[in-house]
């Protein structure tokens, strides 16, 4: 499963744990390298394209940032979803440009919050999110309910707004009277997409 992000944070770090405790699966890591190509750290070999290192991919996780989603990559990740997989991870760093993002494939649009957020009072599953295998977490709606609102207060970086239908949100989290979608997944094409946006709040945040 490439991985594809500018810095190999505690949140990815420990998707990668979690994914590789199913042995079948394996992670490799890749950093941007130039505006198109990505190269994997360590390995000795030269940068390579897009395309080339999706070649073999069942599903690509990327960070949701301008630096790694340029236009020019976003075009290889746009065709991918449409006939695998794609789960984009916040935090936002620098919010891709709307004219160079993935935002027409996938339906999404943002702007960031007037004022900083927070962390959430809460997380709730929508109705979609009640009947969706990734948000049950492999339970029914009542354990996941249970499951999702145990979770410590989180961050989002941006306020996500859907449109086209292309994606739904599973996860709202909850700030004062306002809701912002944390989870979303929906099809493209032949291939699925997720997008979490957010992250855990760390202390005096």
């Amino acid at each position: 499963m490439p991985l594809l992000a500018t810095a190999w944070d505690w949140d990815l770090r420990s998707l990668s744990r979690g994914v590789e405790e199913d042995t079948s699966w394996a992670v490799q890591r890749l950093v941007p390298s130039g505006s198109a190509a990505v190269a994997v750290p360590g390995a000795g070999a030269g940068p390579q394209s897009m395309a080339q290192s999706l070649r073999d991919a069942d599903v690509l996780v990327a960070r949701y940032d301008s630096r790694a989603l340029t236009p020019e990559r976003s075009v290889e990740v746009c065709a991918f979803s449409s006939a695998a997989g794609v789960c984009s991870s916040g935090p936002i760093r620098r919010t891709p440009s709307v004219a160079g993002s993935a935002r027409p494939g996938v339906g999404l649009e943002w702007h960031d919050f007037n004022s900083p957020a927070g962390p959430s009072s809460g997380i709730e599953l929508t109705p979609a999110g009640r009947a969706h295998e990734i948000s049950l977490l492999g339970g029914d709606a009542a354990t996941a309910t249970a499951t999702w609102r145990a979770l410590p207060p989180v961050q989002v970086p941006v306020v996500l707004n859907v449109s086209g239908g292309a994606l739904a949100p599973l996860l709202v989290a909850r700030f004062g009277t306002e809701t912002v979608p944390l989870l979303l997944a929906g099809r493209v094409g032949a291939g699925r997409v997720a997008v979490l946006n957010g992250a855990g709040c760390t202390a005096g945040a």
